[in-house]
């Protein structure tokens, strides 16, 4: 399994950075458009919409609500504190889940409501983050802090995890891994602070927004397992060898974009 998410890895994160740097934002928006139209559809299954012509009809409304948000960024704006309100929930609901299981949160018509505030506000962030001045470093900085949390939680998870997070919701993860995640996003948040030229207290919200995000991460991963174990799956599909579905891949994003727009709006 390691094997496999290091090779997938290894070929998916190059790509991504080339498409990130050698793209505009134009271009970089419509080259991760396919991730989000494949999670989707993905998203569709955990909600238990399998039929296809109706998967067909969700995704083509996820593109249309793209569209909108590209060339009406206002409307951009309104759904990303939409989705920041709808994350609240989803915390609230993590925090008392079992015994807190609102059937409005978890019924199909619910989900599929949320499905544009948790895939087409992290995009359009995503995009309106690669469209700012020296934006390409900016996006990697986030990637850098997602990653560097994920792999950081990984192994300090299983070298030294012994008390469970949320064990009701996904019995893996242990607080020692998101100390180490935490650690992790902290170093990358201190490079890139000191490479991109600052110094004094501007290191020190660096340090708190790398602190931020990863822990947050840990919100969007938590709250799609949750989802997943609604609906009796381990993965969200199975396209990507040892990560599984794309949704997998883009959980800790799907929280952390929307919110690291906010924190870095002007700080960059």
């Amino acid at each position: 399994m390691l094997f496999q998410r290091v090779m997938t890895a290894l070929i998916l994160v190059p790509l991504a950075i080339a498409l990130l740097f050698m793209a505009s934002a134009e271009g970089f928006a419509l080259g991760i458009s396919p991730v989000i139209l494949l999670a989707s559809v993905e998203w569709c299954c955990l909600a238990g919409l399998r039929q296809k012509p109706l998967q067909f009809i969700y995704l083509v409304v996820i593109a249309l609500l793209m569209a909108g948000v590209f060339y009406d960024p206002w409307a951009g704006e309104s759904l990303l504190f939409s989705a920041l309100g709808w994350w609240l929930v989803a915390g609230w609901v993590l925090l008392g889940y079992p015994d807190r299981q609102p059937n409005w949160f978890f019924c199909r018509p619910g989900m599929l409501l949320a499905g544009p505030l948790i895939l087409v506000v992290p995009w359009f962030a995503l995009y309106r983050l690669r469209a700012q001045s020296d934006g390409d470093w900016l996006v990697l900085f986030l990637f850098a802090l997602i990653w560097g949390a994920d792999i950081g939680a990984y192994f300090s998870g299983r070298r030294w995890g012994r008390r469970k997070l949320l064990p009701t919701v996904s019995p893996g993860k242990t607080w020692q891994g998101v100390a180490g995640g935490s650690a992790v996003a902290l170093v990358v948040a201190l490079v890139a602070a000191i490479l991109s030229g600052r110094s004094g207290a501007t290191i020190g919200y660096f340090l708190l927004v790398g602190l931020v995000i990863s822990w947050v991460s840990v919100i969007g991963d938590l709250t799609e397992s949750l989802f997943k174990r609604r609906a009796g799956v381990k993965d969200s599909g199975k396209l990507l060898p040892g990560h599984g579905g794309v949704l997998d891949r883009i959980d800790s994003l799907t929280i952390a974009a929307p919110l690291f727009g906010l924190l870095m709006a002007g700080h960059w």
